[in-house]
This record gives structure tokens, C-alpha cells and sequence, in this order.
């Protein structure tokens, strides 16, 4: 219904957020993509009256790029959200190596679970030190500066 929809401009030209990342999953593809089709110097309207290489758009709109425009950026977001992507890295790599720790575990290769141990600690440790940075961040965040506080609900979204 929604691909219907879209080719036959019955929206009037408008996709909401939800239908792209179900047309995200549905292609295999990032909602990057969708939204930034050219990822590569082409011109793309980041917002009306405002052109950016296509990459530099897709990179914006992944909090790693501030857009310069009437409304400053918003520092204590844009850590908030890049600390979280971190946090969900570090998880990703706790799991990782904490599955790998299970398959060694029956295998005569002390040196490697040494290592590998050693390894889950330091993540260990890194998460646990960046998920304090966020839990401050977040709380900068939400209480922010008039113009930069947010819902609670949006902020609990993005903790995962």
C-alpha cells in the first residue's frame, strides 16, 4: 500500500519516518539511502534553500556533520547521540566477544582466551565508563537550554 501510494503521489509528496524504514527493510538497504540516494558529490537539499554533497548530507543526518543555518547546532545532542552509537558499538562487541569466549572455551588455545578475556574486560570497562558519560549527557540534553529540551519518550527511544 505504502510503495502504491508514494509512485502514485497520493501523499503529496510526503513519506513519514516509519514508512521509510519499512521500505528501508523491505529493499535491504539503509533509510539513508532512500532519503540520500547519491552518496557522492552530487547536490542534494538538505533543507529548502540549502544544498550539500550527498555524502555530507547522509553524514549529517547521522549526527557526525552539523549543518550551518539559522538554528545553532546543538552540541549536547549531537554527543548524546554520538556516545549512544558508541554504547550500542561496545555492547555489539561485548556480544561478540563473549560468544567467541564460549566457542574457545573447549579448544586447548590458552594464549587466544587470555587474549580474548583481556579484550572483554577492556570493552567491559569502556562500556560501562561511556554509558556514565551518557546517563550525564541525557540529562544535559533533556534539560537543556530553551529551544534543546526534549520529550522523555524521544530520549528513551535512542537509549535502546
Amino acid at each position: 500500500m505504502t510503495i502504491s501510494k508514494i509512485e502514485n503521489n497520493i501523499r503529496g509528496g510526503r513519506t513519514d519516518i516509519a514508512e521509510i524504514s519499512i521500505l528501508a527493510v523491505a529493499l535491504g538497504v539503509s533509510p539513508l539511502v532512500l532519503v540520500y540516494p547519491d552518496l557522492d558529490d552530487t547536490p542534494v537539499q538538505l533543507y529548502p534553500g540549502v544544498e550539500w554533497p550527498g555524502i555530507s548530507a547522509a553524514l549529517w543526518a547521522t549526527g557526525s556533520h552539523f549543518a550551518s543555518g539559522p538554528v545553532p547546532p546543538n552540541y549536547a545532542a549531537h554527543a548524546y547521540v554520538t556516545t549512544a552509537f558508541e554504547v550500542d558499538r561496545l555492547r555489539t562487541d561485548l556480544d561478540l566477544t563473549t560468544s567467541l569466549l564460549g566457542k574457545l572455551s573447549g579448544k586447548s588455545e590458552p594464549d587466544r582466551v587470555r587474549d580474548t578475556m583481556r579484550r572483554q574486560e577492556q570493552i567491559h570497562d569502556l562500556l560501562k565508563e561511556r554509558e556514565r558519560d551518557l546517563a550525564e549527557l541525557r540529562e544535559s540534553w533533556v534539560s537543556g537550554p530553551k529551544g534543546y529540551a526534549l520529550e522523555s519518550s524521544l530520549v528513551e527511544a535512542t537509549d535502546g
